[in-house]
């Protein structure tokens, strides 16, 4: 009896260690001012080997727009999106959506996937949500699915609102003295 079990006990500790893929941001949470241009690192972490895959993003097209979106060529040296590798981004309805990204060699480990350059435009908390492109899966070098291992990390961005800092009421009443005062001396030196 304990022959049958010790084989199944060992296979299914060993097919339970799989690699807990993830991809996230660089920074879970930033805080910037409204105006300010900011980047954010995509990053993919605890992978056996990819050849590629694919993301969307959804953010608050209230608080951020998305300025451009950079491939990580060191890693990802293959496109096959015919120019369309960094998605089709709509920040009128806060998306980015199929980015693909794609090696000959493989990819392990961790590494970053591409960089996001943002404007804070509104004030207020921003999402970041990742998910798999349906179009550009995440594949393993053997040609399998990855999506179903990998953990997708959202992020927020905390966006101040700067306010214009009023003028107070003293220098006012100093711009009215000093009026006053050159009139006061060209009104003498007319005497």
């Amino acid at each position: 009896m304990t022959n049958k079990i010790l084989p199944i006990a060992l296979f299914l500790l060993v097919a339970g260690q799989v690699n807990a893929a993830s991809v996230g941001f660089n920074n879970n949470s930033s805080s910037v001012n409204q105006g300010e241009t900011f980047s954010l690192t995509v990053q993919g972490s605890g992978f056996d080997t990819i050849v590629g895959g694919g993301l969307n993003l959804s953010f608050d097209a209230s608080i951020l727009q998305i300025n451009s979106v950079t491939i990580n060529q060191s890693v990802f040296e293959f496109y096959i999106g015919g120019g369309t590798e960094e998605g089709i981004l709509d920040n009128s309805f806060g998306q980015l959506l199929n980015t693909s990204f794609n090696t000959f060699f493989g990819a392990a480990g961790d590494f970053d996937i591409m960089d996001i350059n943002f404007t804070a435009v509104g004030s207020g908390v921003s999402n970041l949500a990742l998910s798999e492109s349906s179009l550009w899966v995440f594949a393993d070098d053997l040609g399998g699915y990855y999506g179903d291992q990998i953990t997708f990390d959202p992020a927020t961005v905390q966006v101040a609102s700067v306010s214009a800092v009023p003028i107070p009421a003293a220098v006012w009443l100093f711009g009215s003295g000093l009026i006053g005062l050159a009139g006061v001396a060209r009104r003498s030196s007319k005497v």
